[in-house]
């Protein structure tokens, strides 16, 4: 009875905001309720509100669906452009996967559990509300995360290095896991400040926030914090 919606793309416009989306399967078509606005290239504001049909050979895969019709809410499953996208979840009790792309994106997730992917760019990702994951591959750039509440998760298994120029105690990241092979978080060459004391690091083998003037807290587990140049404030609270 489930079904994927994957990598969508969301416009060849320049800014996109999308407020609202639901996915209504049954044996014969699949259609997205879907509330959007956006500003393209020329300035020009577009709205889109109701139900639009989607071609079922056009980025839809549709697996096992039902011989009865069946309604899920939250399964729309988003890809970004390469420019800089502005996606809003946060209307959404449903969580979301979403792929913001290339660019400098902003991702602001739903009140559910979401799955936020940058991608490659300096991105500002929020999960606001439930159990978010956000995914880091190697060479994504310099993101900004901020879990909000429930339980929230930095993935960065795909990753060898994770680029953190700042993470603060309200952040609420819960846990940053690496890859077996271990990770290494980098900061920037300015000012960098990181705060894990509420942070659970798993895998991950040093904090390097080379130059600039730093401050980083430590997290309760065995830390080992490179400050590099610069006059530091490192301190390791609990753990070696």
């Amino acid at each position: 009875m489930a079904s994927d919606l994957r990598e969508t793309q969301l416009s060849e416009k320049t800014s996109n905001v999308i407020n609202r989306a639901e996915l209504k399967l049954d044996t014969l078509e699949a259609r997205i309720l879907m509330s959007a606005t956006w500003v393209d290239g020329e300035g020009d504001t577009d709205t889109s509100d109701g139900f639009d049909p989607l071609a079922l050979d056009t980025a839809v895969d549709l697996v096992d669906v039902a011989p009865t019709p069946e309604t899920q809410t939250g399964l729309f499953d988003e890809t970004g452009t390469d420019g800089a996208d502005r996606l809003n979840y946060s209307s959404s009790p449903e969580g979301v996967f979403v792929d913001a792309g290339g660019g400098n994106d902003l991702v602001l997730g739903s009140a559910g559990d979401d799955t936020i992917f940058g991608n490659t760019g300096n991105d500002d990702l929020r999960g606001y509300d439930g159990d978010d994951t956000f995914i880091y591959q190697e060479g994504d750039g310099l993101d900004r995360f901020r879990g909000g509440e429930g339980f929230d998760t930095i993935d960065a298994t795909g990753a060898q290095t994770l680029e953190l120029q700042t993470l603060a105690a309200g952040d609420s990241i819960e846990q940053i896991i690496g890859s077996d092979a271990g990770l290494a978080i980098q900061g920037t060459d300015g000012i960098d400040r990181l705060d894990f004391r509420n942070t659970e690091l798993t895998n991950v083998t040093t904090i390097d926030v080379g130059e600039g003037d730093d401050r980083v807290l430590g997290s309760n587990g065995n830390d080992t914090i490179i400050g590099g140049t610069g006059n530091d404030d490192l301190r390791g609270y609990d753990g070696d």
